[in-house]
């Protein structure tokens, strides 16, 4: 996974591999897009590479769509991993006054 130096988003990426943010144009902004997109939970889900996840990854990675799969599961991984730790962060405390 690289990180383009120019693209706000891929800068918002590096803290938070979950950020709604991507960058037309920019191919690790379209990689992580398609770890996030409903052909690879499909393709996933099925455990074989499907035909509209094939079509995703060759629309993106014309030259090699298998080293995209690769790049795209290391996304998917870094931003599942995100979302673990995020949700075994505890609450921050919160001090409330008397109810009026």
């Amino acid at each position: 996974m690289t990180h383009e130096p120019e693209c706000k988003a891929c800068t918002a990426a590096q803290d938070n591999p979950a950020t709604p943010m991507f960058q037309s144009g920019c191919l690790e902004c379209s990689t992580r897009a398609l770890a996030c997109s409903p052909q690879f939970f499909e393709a996933d889900k099925a455990h074989r590479m499907t035909p509209a996840y094939r079509a995703a990854l060759e629309s993106v990675f014309k030259a090699d769509p298998r080293a995209g799969h690769k790049r795209v599961k290391a996304w998917f991984e870094r931003i599942s991993q995100h979302r673990r730790d995020v949700s075994l962060t505890p609450p921050p405390k919160t001090v409330r006054g008397p109810l009026i």
